[in-house]
């Protein structure tokens, strides 16, 4: 069945990324690649997850930086979290009804088709077919792609930054450790884009104060997802609403987390 053949693909991509160390904004784009060269939602997601949530660095920090509950909730908690979104993100994407219009939009219909299409070619990073033929071919492959890449990637990380710091600036200087702390926790943690590691030492911080709920949240929802990155990953795949349900998991599970450690 497909949850069977979902599981292969999910281990190649958490393979894949477990080495590469990449922020939520980073792998989002690599993601989409692996998505259109193997179609397979499963993969893609989970080295989404993946890189930012379980590469080696992160885990060997947590480890050695969290309190032991807190870090087995980065290490064994993210490893069941990668597994459990990447396969249940791929069985709602496999049901979501493929929508055929016979006729094409017209008006204001038509201009956000064409805007959102004109969104989606952004991420297609992958060379032409037979340009990487010869070894200059290689070259210049890699310098166009890269380039490419830099003037998606470079100002998404740019605007998300400025986004996370006003929004930083703008919340208390603590969350509360409640329900309500919890809930903007897992909120924030799911849009805000931070680097990889960084939510290391702001959970170290919330945990030095007591706020151990919040502090969980933001374990398992700040290094997963951001907004810019699910924007990316849905223009990728043309699909806005498995990057909401995506979105909507990792907010779930940060929400379950926080509780728990409340």
């Amino acid at each position: 069945g497909s949850g069977a053949g979902n599981l292969r693909p999910l281990l190649g991509g958490m393979i894949y990324g477990v080495p590469q160390p990449f922020c939520s904004c980073c792998a989002a784009p690599v993601s989409a690649s692996i998505y259109r060269s193997s179609g397979s939602i499963a993969a893609s997601v989970a080295f989404l997850l993946t890189s930012p949530t379980l590469n080696v660095t992160a885990l060997i920090l947590a480890a050695s930086l969290l309190p032991a509950p807190y870090a087995m909730l980065r290490i064994a908690g993210g490893a069941f979290f990668v597994v459990a979104a990447a396969f249940l993100t791929a069985r709602f994407a496999e049901r979501i009804p493929r929508e055929e219009s016979p006729q094409p939009p017209r008006g204001f219909t038509a201009f956000v088709y064409r805007a959102f299409n004109r969104f989606c070619s952004l991420f297609h990073f992958e060379p032409a077919e037979g340009a990487h033929l010869t070894p200059a071919g290689v070259i210049s492959g890699w310098a166009a792609n890269s380039w490419r890449a830099a003037k998606v990637v470079i100002p998404s990380l740019f605007a998300g930054s400025v986004l996370a710091g006003i929004a930083v600036v703008s919340l208390p200087a603590t969350f509360t450790n409640s329900i309500a702390g919890v809930l903007l926790a897992s909120s924030l943690g799911t849009l805000l884009m931070i680097a990889t590691w960084t939510e290391i030492p702001v959970a170290s911080v919330l945990l030095s104060q007591g706020i151990t709920g919040p502090a969980a949240s933001l374990l398992v929802t700040l290094p997963a997802v951001s907004l810019p990155c699910l924007l990316i990953f849905g223009g990728a795949l043309r699909s806005p609403r498995t990057a909401f349900i995506l979105g909507l998991g990792t907010f779930l599970f940060g929400l379950v987390a926080g509780l728990i450690f409340l």
